[in-house]
């Protein structure tokens, strides 16, 4: 049951239909949360009724027929049966009486300490209204907001608000939005606003992939759909982030000058509002060092500061944003900036999860502005363990952080099953294995927490996130290669692939499997393609590229192979041109 307050005339208000709730929340009625859990039927109705006369307008709700026949004779409105209540008894909803106010006179509530202090400061007990089968659910009030905080900004290592209170973001990241448009719609946000206790989102606007913002894609409708994710989440009491998502363009060098074009517009729009972030370049790869990044932010962040001098903005930093102590050791000399840090909770453990303790408790600035609980490809094993671990870690010191991606893609990385073609009002079975762990981490709720994912792969993911719509590819996903190398047998399978300007980028997924009778304690393989190609990235393994081999060796915690065992979880992901085959 939905409870939803009137701040101009005290009104609370239940309701069990969702789309009743969301629109009394568009014209300006505060969500409070879920006020109980009713039984979808029993012997004992809940009547609702309605007082024209009060000023703003009144409901009662009773399940007394004698009460509502008699408010009915007074004038009041009967609309029928609101809810049932539970003959059980489970979980009583206590009534209260204000007797100074003209409307909103009664409040009815599941929880006893909101009973006992509404009765300390002058309302009158009248027992228990009725029964539910649950407890309620309550909006966080100490989520922070550009309402409740106002304009942030960088001190020390924390984001905090104009008084100096540390303030933590978290919340979730779009796909790309060239690609999964539909979620930007103010029902979507306005639902992980009061729903999910999300309080910022990320806007991730690619930049080089298929019909990206600088390869073809029509650059009014991209800059439109970021103006109205703006808009959505502003109405929604949510910051939100700006992201110029590079991925496969690697250096953000490469379209600094549309960069600069992109962010003065958006600052110069929007600067005044204080609740926009600007994410200047998501994953910097490929061999671009911190001073390539520097050179890039010296540029783009004076165009952003003569519009909006003081908004936040966070810079990536090398290696998919893994390289915060490269930035650590050369901060830029700016303020109000924070450096990205990115990870994926199956691939990247206790060396990235460390480094990041290390620099944030040594003063610099982290926003964690994408994460996965998938490994490192965006459609691989989850790790709900390790992503709890993180969570802690980055509660404990303040960093903020978004989650990848508000999606039906099918991709483990997705929150949304890739069966569901809702924009908004999203149920628990509409959630992936993902989607459920973020509502329970940022609302604490764990009625989702049996979930289990169904969302498969497809054509077009990229690592970290990334992908493609609107391309076949030319050698099928799923294609499986098996051959020996360095004493192991190789199983290398073809989970993605994407276009990329003339090149098409190929996603394997390995593993390695020991025929011997002797545990080894490394191990090297080799993989030989159909044509020259060039690593793009890998996880879990290290990557050497000479023509048309490539040698992966082991990691530093992945070594040991015992007899007759297999080490899975490695991945890698290479360039090359149309159909590329191996072994």
């Amino acid at each position: 049951m939905y409870r939803l307050y009137n701040p101009y005339s005290g009104e609370h208000f239940y309701t069990a239909s969702p789309a009743e709730k969301d629109a009394l929340s568009r014209i300006g009625w505060r969500w409070e949360g879920v006020g109980w859990t009713a039984p979808a039927r029993s012997n004992t109705p809940v009547y609702r009724l309605y007082n024209p006369y009060a000023p703003g307008g009144d409901h009662h709700y009773t399940t007394s027929p004698a009460e509502r026949d008699a408010l009915s004779r007074a004038g009041w409105r009967a609309e029928g049966i609101g809810w049932y209540s539970d003959d059980a008894h489970s979980v009583p909803l206590y009534r209260e009486y204000n007797p100074y106010a003209r409307t909103g006179t009664h409040n009815y509530t599941a929880s006893k300490f909101e009973h006992d202090n509404l009765l300390a400061v002058g309302w009158r007990g009248e027992g228990i209204g009725w029964y539910g089968v649950g407890a309620g659910k309550p909006v966080s009030t100490t989520l922070a907001s550009p309402s409740r905080n106002g304009a942030l900004r960088v001190s020390g290592a924390q984001l905090v608000d104009g008084s100096g209170t540390p303030v933590q973001l978290r919340g979730i990241s779009t796909h790309g939005i060239g690609w999964f448009p539909q979620y930007v719609n103010a029902d979507c946000f306005g639902q992980l606003r009061r729903e999910w206790n999300a309080n910022v989102v990320r806007i991730a606007l690619y930049t080089e992939e298929y019909n990206g913002y600088c390869s073809g894609g029509d650059r009014t409708y991209l800059r439109n759909l970021v103006k109205g994710g703006i808009k959505y989440a502003t109405d929604n009491d949510m910051y939100v982030i700006v992201d110029w998502h590079i991925l496969h363009d690697g250096n953000p060098l490469a379209h600094v000058d549309e960069a600069k074009a992109f962010f003065q517009e958006i600052a110069r729009q929007y600067g005044g509002q204080g609740n926009v972030i600007y994410e200047i370049c998501n994953e910097p790869n490929g061999g671009c060092s911190w001073a390539d990044i520097k050179r890039y932010a010296s540029q783009v962040i004076p165009v952003i500061r003569q519009q909006d001098p003081d908004g936040i903005v966070i810079v990536g930093t090398p290696t998919w944003s893994q390289e915060v102590d490269k930035a650590a050791v050369d901060p830029l000399p700016y303020g109000n900036v924070a450096y990205a840090l990115h990870f994926y909770a199956t691939t990247h453990r206790d060396d990235l999860r460390n480094r990041m303790v290390r620099v944030v408790q040594g003063g610099l600035p982290v926003f964690v502005s994408e994460f996965g609980i998938c490994d490192a490809s965006g459609n691989g094993a989850i790790d709900q363990a390790s992503a709890d671990q993180w969570v802690a870690t980055m509660n404990s010191l303040g960093v903020s952080y978004c989650m990848w991606s508000l999606s039906n893609k099918a991709e483990s990385a997705s929150a949304i099953k890739s069966s569901c073609t809702k924009a908004a009002g999203f149920t628990a079975s509409d959630l992936s294995q993902s989607g459920s762990w973020l509502y329970r981490t940022l609302t604490g709720d764990q009625k989702f927490a049996n979930l289990t994912d169904t969302t498969g792969s497809e054509p077009g993911s990229a690592a970290g996130g990334g992908g493609s719509g609107g391309w076949s590819p030319s050698v099928p996903t799923g294609t499986t290669y098996a051959f020996d190398s360095g004493g192991l047998r190789v199983r290398a399978t073809l989970v993605n692939s994407w276009p990329s300007g003339p090149q098409t980028f190929y996603q394997y997924s390995i593993t390695l499997s020991n025929p011997s009778g002797a545990a080894l304690s490394q191990w090297q393989v080799s993989l030989p393609f159909s044509q020259v190609v060039e690593v793009n990235q890998g996880w879990n393994c290290t990557q050497e590229a000479t023509g048309g081999t490539v040698t992966l060796r082991n990691a530093s915690y992945n070594g040991s192979i015992g007899a007759g065992q297999s080490q899975s979880d490695i991945g890698v992901i290479v360039a090359a041109g149309a159909g590329l085959s191996l072994g």
